[in-house]
């Protein structure tokens, strides 16, 4: 399973240290999570659109 959560270190909405907290749980059962920080310049808002492009190529195409 993949698991990978997307923050910013100046999202003021979500502190990026919540991400890092929830990414150690699946470690505890065998599974990496990774965290990809979209930097100081993104706020929540810009992290979710940065972030957009690879959530969007894991869902399935409907045909």
């Amino acid at each position: 399973m993949r698991i990978t959560l997307y923050s910013a270190t100046d999202d003021r909405d979500v502190p990026i240290a919540d991400a890092r907290t929830c990414a150690r749980e699946p470690a505890g059962h065998g599974t990496k999570a990774t965290v990809v920080d979209h930097g100081a310049a993104a706020d929540h808002h810009t992290a979710f659109l940065r972030s957009q492009p690879s959530i969007a190529c894991l869902l399935p195409v409907a045909r």
